[in-house]
């Protein structure tokens, strides 16, 4: 059967993308907010034949009805990485008002979306309370997945959580498709070869950081990646392998940026203060790399060759097709656009799961508050952080 389908708030369009393969069809539209116009530009580009309304500006019956709606709202008020996280920080307030124009004008039989995973945890208690809140007003019923894209062929560890607003009292129990972790090196090769260049033009080990370590163990960069056992930035390294006081010594008398960097770095460590680490990252050959967000995309070393990353590789990273639009110029402001986003192959197991309970094929129970669960790896460990609170399956009250 097919199914009709939209997006609101679609940033870089990673989750639209999704859609657009697992649904087999171009969207009937794509909407947004002024404030977004930015990052949406890459949406606007890559679906050319999707009508794109901006709701500050264009009438809000435009979003018509659909079977489903995706969307990637800004997860800054419940991710790790903003200070300011948590239920009051008003970047939430964009899910609650993208979620009540949705359920309103467009009436779709799903509503799902991508966010940080602290939606799924206590700190998110709130936000969910108040989502659950908008949706049973309009007749709705929200379930969450708190999932990892290393769980689905992506080569990043990046926890996220989905929320889901389906028609009525009843939610589907998602089944969980778990695939092999995939490092960063062997989805990398999967690869035909590059055409572009690295955007970052530094040959690492011609760095002289990177230059000393190497020398001092007489290896190859192929060879260092190879022996590592851990993630690794460079300034981490030195520091884990008390060699500070060595590589400023090989950086000789000179002023450099590297030395100045280094001396920094010493300096909070005899304040007993933690250091801002990157420059450059490693990620071990049997490893997926870590989150793909900030610095890492430009300070990220390839695993096998020396030098640092090309655009398709990012995409390729992010699970992008390789002919998907996106060019960010020498703004790196823009390239993080790329990390603001939901690597496309997680949202496209999730995407399958939507179609899926359209179909029938799936479970439905009726829960008596807000039914979340959990496909991660380390759910005991989160169970244990928060005090016994059970993320498996569980209903909240």
């Amino acid at each position: 059967m097919s199914y009709t389908h939209g997006n609101i708030i679609p940033l870089i369009g990673g989750l639209a993308e999704a859609q657009r393969q697992a649904f087999g069809a171009e969207p009937t539209w794509n909407a947004s907010y002024s404030a977004f116009q930015n990052n949406d530009q890459w949406t606007k580009k890559n679906f050319i034949k999707t009508p794109f309304y901006d709701l500050d500006v264009d009438d809000k019956s435009n979003i018509n009805h659909v079977n489903v709606v995706g969307s990637v709202c800004p997860c800054a008020g419940l991710s790790q990485l903003s200070i300011k996280a948590g239920f009051d920080n008003t970047a939430n307030d964009w899910m609650y008002r993208s979620t009540e124009d949705v359920l309103k004008h467009s009436q779709p039989d799903v509503l799902w979306g991508e966010n940080a995973p602290a939606l799924s945890t206590r700190l998110g208690e709130s936000v969910r309370e108040k989502l659950y809140a908008i949706g049973k007003e309009s007749g709705y019923t929200l379930s969450l997945l708190k999932t990892a894209s290393m769980h689905h062929g992506v080569p990043q560890v990046r926890n996220r959580s989905f929320f889901f607003f389906w028609k009525g009292d009843q939610v589907p129990v998602l089944e969980f498709v778990k695939e092999k972790s995939v490092s960063l090196k062997d989805h990398l090769a999967s690869f035909p070869a590059v055409q572009d260049e690295p955007l970052r033009k530094d040959i690492p080990s011609s760095l002289p950081l990177y230059r000393f370590i190497l020398q001092k163990y007489g290896k190859t960069h192929a060879e260092f990646v190879e022996s590592l056992t851990k993630y690794a930035d460079i300034l981490t390294y030195l520091k884990d392998n008390n060699l500070i006081d060595e590589a400023l010594k090989f950086l000789g008398e000179e002023d450099s940026k590297e030395k100045r960097m280094l001396m920094r770095v010493k300096n909070k460590i005899s304040q007993n203060m933690n250091f801002r680490g990157g420059y450059m990252v490693f990620t071990p050959n049997n490893k997926p790399t870590a989150a793909f967000v900030g610095s890492v995309p430009m300070d990220l070393v390839h695993p096998t060759e020396d030098r640092f990353l090309t655009l398709t590789e990012m995409k390729r990273i992010m699970t992008l097709p390789d002919s998907y639009i996106f060019d960010p110029g020498k703004s790196l402001k823009n390239l993080n656009h790329l990390c603001q986003n939901v690597p496309t192959k997680t949202a496209l197991e999730a995407a399958k799961q939507v179609i899926k309970h359209l179909d029938g094929k799936l479970t439905t129970i009726r829960p008596s508050g807000i039914y979340i669960q959990s496909f991660n790896d380390d759910a005991e460990l989160v169970k244990k952080s928060f005090s016994g609170f059970d993320f498996t399956r569980r209903n909240v009250v």
